[in-house]
């Protein structure tokens, strides 16, 4: 069968290893013992595109895995979904080499069974935003659940930790005892929310079921974690146990990657990369119950190698403009620029430099839409697919151009050389209106291909840091400022503020007093 036949040809092949090493400044891939530059692919119909990709220079693939597939009932793991992709996937590209996103997900099955372990929330199941909240879509490759679902089990689970302990552990077994241990050189570990480690139904104010009050007691109620005793920032004296809430359930969270990076890394002797979507500490959803507000835990871990996250998907701050535009403008009306398209900065959403200053790469998911992703059909999104509309014009303004799409690739790839940084470019066209790879065009593989070819120089570039001026951020501010459900700081009119922080005015008070001391 064609199938044993394409893994027996790795048979005789050594197992993969990979490291991140630091060298001249900034996190290196090593790929059985040769530094390579890192970028991966991966696509909604992956097979289909992978050979857009090796035309682009890249033989570095990311293919999404649901384990929910691979558990069909109790006791029961069928890898044969999984064979069968990466067989597929060898066909299309023999050289290819695999760093799969692993989805910790259960089947529905398990959550039927299971009802006294799924999360409970503060507030009523209704999404204010019904674009993301619709019936998964299933992939066809390898079965992630494409979708925000309002039924999942509690992360505090102890059956939902020990059914997947023993999936999980099964799985890396699985591929440990195959040729494909040859290919696959590293995993993205994946929970919550779209797998980016934001905790599930974080906009409903989670999670107040039995097994999250088991493991850290006291969960505050909804009052509680929306009021403030002073607007904008908590009163230690009166709300410390909320305070302290948010520091327990966020390294908890925080605790439980770890928990399974730590499986893979001993599950495989070291031999693979382990990272996940975490840090993002300059824009998260929902932030109190979604962010990633225990950092320390994760950048100060061995076993996590690298980091990753799409970059800003902030849109438009005005009323009359669609939801998928991206101008920003202040109060009086100025404009302020924008986060996507051509001239949008694509900020980052992680602390890179505190990132590679502890030795983990960093990958950025580079996922604006082509000029072969047509416009919507209608100016509000409307006139497709549910799916059609929640992706469209991901690109942001001007990237339904041919110019548009080379001048975003130049900015995206552009910042990945430079900043000594990884990415991967994520491609949805296939489940969207163009039906076909977003790269399906020699014009932009070619533009790809040229930016690999000089990230292959980056080997010999000194990526040491040249900035003068240093910002700090602090993640466990959030556990004393306000939650992003509350209303304004203040509801009553006042003085207009300026807000800063205590060690930037000592600063200024130090500069004010130094130059009166000169000027004396």
């Amino acid at each position: 069968m064609p199938t044993f036949f394409a893994l027996d040809k790795l048979r005789h092949e050594p197992p993969a290893h990979a490291r991140v090493n630091v060298k001249n400044g900034s996190p290196r891939l090593i790929l059985n013992g040769e530094e390579v530059y890192p970028l991966l692919a991966w696509s909604w119909g992956l097979e289909h595109s992978t050979p857009f990709f090796k035309q682009a220079g890249t033989d570095l693939l990311h293919p999404i895995l649901g384990l929910n597939a691979a558990w069909p009932a109790p006791e029961i793991y069928d890898w044969s979904e999984y064979d069968a992709l990466f067989v597929r996937l060898l066909a299309q590209n023999p050289d290819a080499f695999f760093l799969p996103r692993i989805l910790l997900d259960v089947p529905e099955w398990w959550k039927d069974e299971h009802e006294s372990e799924l999360i409970v929330c503060a507030l009523p199941l209704q999404p204010e935003d019904t674009r993301q909240y619709r019936a998964a879509i299933r992939s066809e490759e390898g079965g992630w659940l494409w979708g925000i679902q309002l039924r999942e089990p509690s992360l505090a689970s102890d059956i939902w930790r020990a059914d997947m302990d023993n999936l999980f552990r099964a799985f890396l077994q699985y591929v440990e005892n195959s040729p494909l241990r040859s290919r696959i050189f590293g995993y993205q570990i994946g929970c919550g929310i779209y797998g980016e480690w934001h905790y599930f139904m974080s906009e409903f104010v989670p999670d107040l079921s039995k097994p999250m009050q088991q493991k850290l007691g006291y969960i505050p109620d909804l009052d509680a974690r929306v009021k403030t005793t002073f607007g904008l920032l908590r009163n230690p004296e009166h709300e410390q146990p909320v305070m302290e809430y948010y520091r327990r359930f966020h390294e908890f969270n925080a605790d439980l990657l770890l928990h399974f990076a730590r499986m893979a890394k001993e599950e495989t002797k070291n031999r693979v990369l382990c990272g996940a979507f975490y840090g993002y500490q300059l824009e998260n959803v929902w932030i109190h119950e979604g962010g990633h507000l225990a950092p320390e835990k994760i950048l100060n871990s061995p076993d996590i190698d690298f980091l990753a996250s799409p970059y800003s998907y902030q849109t438009t701050n005005q009323e009359e403009r669609q939801w998928w535009e991206h101008e920003i403008y202040d109060e009086a009306g100025n404009y302020l620029g924008r986060t996507r398209g051509v001239a949008g900065d694509a900020g980052y959403r992680v602390l890179l430099e505190s990132v590679q200053r502890h030795g983990k790469l960093y990958f950025a998911e580079i996922d604006p839409s082509t000029f072969l992703e047509p416009p919507p059909i209608n100016p509000d999104g409307s006139g497709g697919t549910q799916v059609e509309k929640e992706q469209c014009m991901i690109g942001g303004i001007g990237s339904t151009t041919l110019a548009g799409t080379r001048r975003i690739l130049q900015r995206d790839l552009g910042r990945m050389l430079v900043s000594g940084n990884g990415g991967w470019l994520f491609d949805f066209g296939p489940a969207l209106r163009t039906r076909k790879s977003w790269y399906a065009d020699e014009r932009i593989t070619a533009e790809v291909a040229r930016f690999v070819k000089l990230g292959e120089q980056r080997e010999r570039w000194d990526m040491r840091s040249r900035a003068q001026i240093a910002a700090v951020y602090e993640a466990k501010s959030l556990f004393a400022t306000r939650h992003w459900r509350a209303e304004a700081p203040y509801s009553k009119g006042g003085q207009c503020l300026d807000f800063f922080t205590r060690w930037f005015m000592d600063s200024q008070s130090r500069f004010f007093v130094s130059l009166r001391s000169r000027t004396c």
